[in-house]
């Protein structure tokens, strides 16, 4: 079957095996025993996140972070993998080969539109979430609509991205970065900044701790100028450096070779948790600190600590739906419990509150405020908050 989206030379295969190789080095680099690095960043081509098992598509040949997670999980690197993908491309492939997998979470931020306002490839309904002792496992955030950025992203994190992974315990996080959604895209029509990307990498680390390896694979993006701007941002966020978005700035000299600085602490009570324990077998209370710390550092753009969730920020018409489906969605997996709701006498409260029930939202063309909770009033009204 032909597809205008793949085209093929000579190189065509050496160059998707080395773009797989080289994403695979890096996990293998940053997963040793003795290795004195937990962070990575593969900057290759082609991309990979659509490749199916027996399909190539969408300038994908290999799925490298699918191939990687398996290779981590095959070869005892790691038992529990996240891989998260914030192309705004949904990653079909990568769900179609981690979708009955029980050790690896697969969540994805996108676009999902079918019909007359079809965008490629029309795959990842928020209902699709794993297949038998895997249900759970798949997340779709399916935006219905274009024009989202930081605020909605930002909710999206701090509502349920940031609380599945403190409760999965990963042992490896992959990121498939495309960075198709920043503001320029010639194809996404969102509106992230590199601060945001800047902000999305900082919360996983904050969440995950500093002994949970991070590598990040570049995947989409069709404007070279905000590819470069958003890929430094998240470069910067994995140096635990300070992003300073200065376009007139000169780097000089070797960033790997200076001393870095020192990266604030994000939650008041940061210092008082020994960094030295791994969150798979930390107490509840140093979890519960780091996944503040994660939500704060998306406090910019949603500020999840208010007590009214109308308060934390404003989201574009929608918004707030698509992520409350997914929500409606994962909640009926056993394999989240502990997320949805309290345990047996209430001693311990769920880390996701239940859906954004009352919200305030904009209109996209015309900035107007308007107010979704007939929508959204009492959805999981059942689950304690």
């Amino acid at each position: 079957e032909e597809d205008e989206d793949i085209y093929y030379c000579h190189s065509t295969f050496l160059a998707a095996t080395l773009a797989c190789g080289g994403l695979l080095e890096c996990v293998n680099a940053v997963m040793k025993d003795d290795s004195i690095i937990q962070r990575a960043i593969a900057i290759v081509r082609p991309p990979g996140h659509h490749a199916c098992q027996g399909q190539s598509m969408g300038f994908c040949f290999f799925n490298s972070v699918a191939v990687v997670a398996k290779h981590a999980i095959a070869t005892g690197r790691a038992t529990r993998v996240v891989i998260l993908d914030w192309d705004v491309h949904h990653g079909n492939g990568t769900q179609d080969l981690t979708y009955d997998d029980p050790n690896i979470v697969y969540i994805s931020l996108h676009r999902y539109a079918t019909g007359s306002n079809y965008f490629f490839p029309s795959t990842g309904p928020y209902d699709e979430v794993g297949l038998a002792e895997a249900a759970g496992t798949n997340v779709n955030i399916a935006w219905t609509n274009g024009g989202m950025g930081n605020v909605e992203y930002s909710a999206a994190f701090c509502e349920l991205i940031l609380p599945l992974i403190s409760d999965f315990h990963p042992d490896l996080i992959l990121v498939s970065s495309g960075f198709d959604a920043a503001d320029g895209d010639l194809l996404g029509d969102c509106t992230l900044t590199p601060d945001m990307y800047h902000m999305m990498t900082r919360s996983l680390i904050e969440v995950a701790g500093p002994h949970v390896p991070i590598v990040v694979a570049l995947e989409g993006g069709y404007n070279i100028d905000v590819i470069s701007s958003c890929m430094e941002a998240v470069a910067v966020a994995l140096l635990d450096e300070k992003w300073e978005n200065n376009d007139d700035k000169v780097l000089n000299g070797d960033p790997l070779k200076e001393p870095l600085r020192e990266y604030p602490p994000l939650a008041s009570t940061s210092s008082e948790i020994s960094d030295d324990t791994h969150p798979s077998s930390g107490s509840l209370r140093q979890e519960k600190v780091r996944l503040r710390n994660g939500r704060q550092a998306l406090s910019k753009y949603w500020k999840y600590e208010e007590e009214k969730k109308q308060d934390r920020g404003i989201l574009k018409t929608g918004a707030a739906r698509c992520i409350n489906n997914t929500i409606r969605a994962l909640d009926n997996s056993a394999r989240w419990s502990s997320i949805f709701r309290k345990v047996e006498g209430g001693k311990s409260p769920p880390k996701l509150q239940p859906g954004i029930t009352t919200m305030r939202t904009r209109s996209g063309r015309r900035g107007q405020e308007q107010d979704q909770s007939n929508e959204l009033d009492n959805l999981f009204q059942s689950l304690a908050l």
